[in-house]
């Protein structure tokens, strides 16, 4: 029985809080059973989006694994869990490929394959990969923007992840999705894949995660503030302001 590892990437906070891991993690094992292969560890990402090899931290540490200790595989769930970057998908394969080291697909066969007809259809399916993913951007900017417009009047001086709602007299904190879920990611990234304040901030600038002003950036002290700030109780939430 051949020693392999196996790696699992989610690109959005829906495939973590939804099944992706634990989906991946049931279509290497089966593959593993029925080819003979053991996975001796597991190396699950943080939230990646479609970042390049300096942002997948688990991806590094796997291939460090692997050029210095006897396993030498590593089984993906298929070609986009790799990247839904052509570019970087195939900077991927061609670096395995020279330092000798085999990535398998439990859906898509040969994939580091030579063969000119199976490295076609490989960056076929990277580019509709591409595709699909820039098509999610596009829409996500596009509602990010329908947001802004909608609250640039009434966030006022709210923390971020709220807003400023009601009347004179009835004002209270209501909040705001999207910027909780960001707060979610951040959390996220610092304590639960111990990030440093300057990787998240540029994780956050890199896949345009809104912040409060629409042409702002975040910066280290602005991740560190959200990361100090205890959350708003029921209470307060309902507080005039």
């Amino acid at each position: 029985m051949t020693q392999a590892y196996g790696y699992i990437r989610c690109s959005g906070l829906g495939q973590m809080s939804g099944d992706g891991p634990e989906r991946q993690q049931a279509a290497i094992s089966a593959f593993a059973i029925k080819n003979d292969y053991q996975i001796v560890e597991w190396f699950q990402e943080p939230i990646t989006g479609k970042s390049d090899l300096d942002g997948r931290i688990q991806f590094q540490a796997m291939r460090s694994a692997m050029l210095a200790g006897t396993v030498k595989t590593v089984v993906i769930e298929k070609l986009d869990r790799l990247a839904r970057d052509l570019m970087i998908q195939e900077q991927f394969i061609a670096d395995f490929q020279r330092s000798r080291l085999e990535i398998l697909s439990t859906t898509e066969p040969d994939l580091c394959s030579q063969d000119p007809t199976r490295v076609l259809m490989r960056q076929i399916m990277g580019c509709f990969a591409q595709y699909e993913r820039s098509i999610i951007v596009s829409r996500t900017r596009s509602a990010r923007d329908r947001i802004r417009a909608r609250n640039v009047r009434c966030e006022g001086a709210a923390p971020y992840g709220y807003r400023v709602v009601g009347s004179k007299g009835e004002k209270r904190l209501e909040e705001v999705r999207e910027e909780q879920i960001v707060i979610t990611e951040i959390k996220w990234l610092y304590h639960g894949s111990n990030w440093s304040l300057q990787a998240i901030a540029r994780y956050l600038n890199d896949k345009n995660r809104p912040t409060r002003r629409v042409e702002s950036r975040w910066f280290p002290a602005q991740v560190k503030r959200i990361i100090d700030r205890p959350k708003i109780s029921q209470k307060e939430n309902g507080r005039e302001v």
